[in-house]
């Protein structure tokens, strides 16, 4: 049985090698383009796939009883979530925004 963290890791290394494979024929292509005088002012064609999706049948075998949800585990995931989406997009929010929602999200 396969923990689904290790599914979507390897997914995303899949696609990490894919990229490295793609870049590598990129090198040869561009060695080729060079040597053929008719292609030689030309620009190596390049591929881009702006979206993917991925079907992923599950059949799941067994689950674990959870207890009552965690308040405080939640809120911090949710501050955490808007953390890394502010350093992702390399925005500083103002200092009083995380505060004040982790003010506002539900306690237990």
């Amino acid at each position: 049985m396969s923990d689904f963290a290790e599914v979507v890791g390897t997914l995303l290394a899949g696609l990490a090698r894919a990229r490295g494979t793609a870049d590598e024929e990129t090198a040869v292509l561009a060695e080729h383009y060079r040597k053929q005088p008719l292609l030689a002012g030309m620009s190596v064609p390049r591929v881009r796939v702006p979206e993917m999706m991925v079907e992923l049948p599950v059949i799941v075998e067994a689950h674990e009883e959870g207890g009552e949800p965690d308040s405080d585990h939640i809120a911090e995931a949710v501050l955490e979530a808007v953390r890394g989406w502010a350093d992702g997009l390399d925005f500083t929010p103002p200092r009083t925004l995380l505060p004040t929602m982790r003010r506002e999200l539900p306690a237990r």
